[in-house]
């Protein structure tokens, strides 16, 4: 077209073309001299000669040798992949190295595989566990057949679909676990406080106070409770405000239950705040008790 003809009749010899020349090589001098690809252009280095330079990188990167292992990377990308379900290969990271390695692929016209071969490798290299997920590789294959580009799409879809479903039924099963550890884990204890029960729950005499404690540990005036710890993937979470250890954290991430105890941590810290809004009221008083 006009714009590449006009390309080729841009003259070298004028002062524009020089300084622009010189400004190019500046450019790749500063990225390249402590590459592996500097010893090629080195030679253009007295005379600033960018467009001699490109000329060398050009035809050393594409060359034969370069190109052939490209290629060969691309092919050992592509025979690693495999995808079987989300959480242990995203479907997004597995579609982005695929469309990769092709496009290196594609540049070779003795390597460049067809649509058809593309496809035929998608199905061979999607081995889902989900039963459901299987159906529709193997559908993809006849609505999609020679186009890589929308069977991967239509699978990508439904990977999200299969696995938002998985999601909502994990977040309800989350809170059903969540009510079940607060009703199981309330335990009975005596604690003892220092302005009577309405500091402690409810008030039995001078200054001592039975109070309901979350997970066993008693009265709220600080008494100890005897009730069992309350485990998660193998976790002490009787008490979620505490400092869990690094172990302890990726346990209960790995099993997806770390937002379990952020939630318990929530409901504590509010049922804290609320506890010594009451106790300041208490103070204020005096007390239903008397001071020990």
């Amino acid at each position: 077209d006009a714009e590449e003809k006009r390309l080729y009749e841009l003259r070298f010899d004028t002062f524009e073309a020089e300084r622009d020349n010189r400004k190019v090589f500046q450019y790749l001098k500063e990225y390249l001299v402590d590459s592996v690809a500097w010893p090629w252009i080195e030679q253009f280095d007295k005379k600033e000669d960018g467009r001699g330079a490109i000329i060398a990188l050009t035809d050393y990167y594409n060359g034969d040798g370069e190109v052939n292992k490209r290629n060969m990377h691309a092919k050992a990308i592509l025979e690693s992949l495999h995808f079987k379900s989300e959480s242990s290969f995203p479907i997004e990271k597995y579609g982005s190295m695929a469309k990769s390695a092709l496009a290196v692929l594609d540049k070779d016209p003795d390597e460049k595989l067809s649509e058809k071969q593309k496809v035929e490798w998608l199905q061979k290299t999607i081995k889902p566990m989900d039963p459901d997920l299987a159906i529709h590789v193997q559908l993809c294959s006849d609505k999609y057949r020679n186009d890589f580009d929308g069977a991967l799409a239509y699978i990508s879809g439904q990977v999200s679909r299969i696995n938002a479903s998985v999601q909502v039924g994990a977040k309800a099963k989350s809170k059903r676990r969540i009510s079940e550890l607060e009703t199981a884990g309330r335990g009975r204890g005596r604690g003892r406080g220092r302005f009577g029960g309405r500091y402690d729950g409810r008030s039995r005499g001078r200054g001592r106070g039975r109070g309901r404690g979350r997970f066993g540990r008693g009265g709220r005036g600080g008494g100890r409770g005897g009730g069992r710890p309350q485990m998660l993937a193998n976790v002490d979470i009787s008490d979620p405000t505490r400092t869990f250890t690094d172990n302890e954290r990726q346990q209960l991430w790995d099993a997806n239950l770390w937002s379990v105890v952020m939630q318990l941590r929530q409901a504590r810290n509010s049922n804290n705040t609320s506890d010594q809004q009451r106790n300041i009221s208490g103070v204020g008083t005096g007390g239903d008790g008397q001071q020990q």
